[in-house]
């Protein structure tokens, strides 16, 4: 039902005139009388009958009308209540994230989020699994996105919410023996060198995982914390590393190649906060924002 024609119906019903309620809507009164004729069609009834130049509520007409009032109070109510909700969340949310996500799905939600709320500022901090779950915990930030992780079972005072799941693949160097592929075995990179993120980083376990599940032993030579760190010694050629797709993307250096392995290479990423903060109102709005409008 169009709600503009039931705001039309209200005004005609009010003004008892097509002319008046025209006037005092600033349309055309055919424009109005199409618009209560369309409403009257979609509701098989008569809402109004002529008297003289007077527009008079038919009895049907005169019940619709005080539902109508009703409905659409309420939804001015509701507008109201939007528009100041809106207004009145101002602030700073700190928001911890790994190194991954921030790469482009956060930019991407926090810019649409600041178009409908200009007054809310971010402070944005990146580090692996564990530090952002320490920070969420320990209260220094408002909100965390980290990778799954077994350390989410220790932290009983969090809240988690999952997002998406991201794809994991292996990057080389430009220079390195597979780099002419597109993808890849993990039996063919775990007799060489590799580099991987240290024990902070829910990728490290994951990636463990991943070749128990096709029957290998993992090994790095060299650990890191972070994934410029991990892609500068990649370039390097240094080794062959697994890390999340967004990460791996337009990194000039080095090549991207799938994981053939029939193993599960997808990990599920969680927007994390305080129980106790789920009823900041800055905090609660911006949670159901990116719940909704989570990256495909």
């Amino acid at each position: 039902m169009n709600y503009q024609h039931l705001r039309y119906f209200r005004e005609v019903a009010h003004s008892k005139s097509y002319q008046q309620a025209a006037d005092k809507l600033f349309i055309t009164q055919p424009t109005l009388s199409r618009a209560i004729a369309s409403l009257e069609i979609e509701l098989n009834v008569d809402l109004f009958e002529k008297v003289g130049r007077s527009a008079k509520l038919t009895p049907l007409g005169i019940a619709f009308l005080a539902r109508v009032e009703e409905s659409l109070d309420t939804l001015d109510r509701g507008i109201a209540e939007i528009q100041d909700m809106k207004n009145h969340i101002i602030g700073t949310l700190s928001i911890a994230s790994v190194y991954g996500y921030s790469y482009r799905y956060l930019p991407e939600i926090i810019q649409s989020f600041a178009a409908i709320y200009p007054n809310v500022h971010f402070e944005l901090t990146q580090m692996p699994t564990r530090m952002v779950i320490d920070q969420v915990n320990s209260g220094s930030v408002d909100l965390g996105i980290h990778l799954e992780s077994d350390y989410m079972q220790e932290c009983k005072n969090l809240e988690y919410y999952a997002l998406q799941e991201i794809e994991i693949v292996v990057v080389v160097s430009e220079r390195h023996p597979l780099a002419g592929r597109k993808s890849c075995r993990l039996t063919e990179i775990a007799s060489g060198s590799m580099v991987s993120f240290d024990r902070t980083s829910g990728l490290l376990y994951k990636t463990i995982d991943m070749f128990q599940e096709a029957g290998l032993s993992f090994t790095s030579n060299l650990r890191v914390g972070g994934d410029q760190s991990l892609l500068n010694l990649v370039r390097s050629s240094m080794g062959a590393a697994c890390v999340l797709r967004n990460v791996a993307e337009s990194t000039n250096g080095i090549v991207t190649l799938e994981i053939e392995d029939a193993v599960n290479k997808w990990i599920p990423t969680y927007i994390t906060l305080r129980k106790r903060n789920i009823q900041s109102h800055i905090v609660q709005t911006f949670l159901s924002y990116i719940l909704k409008n989570v990256p495909c």
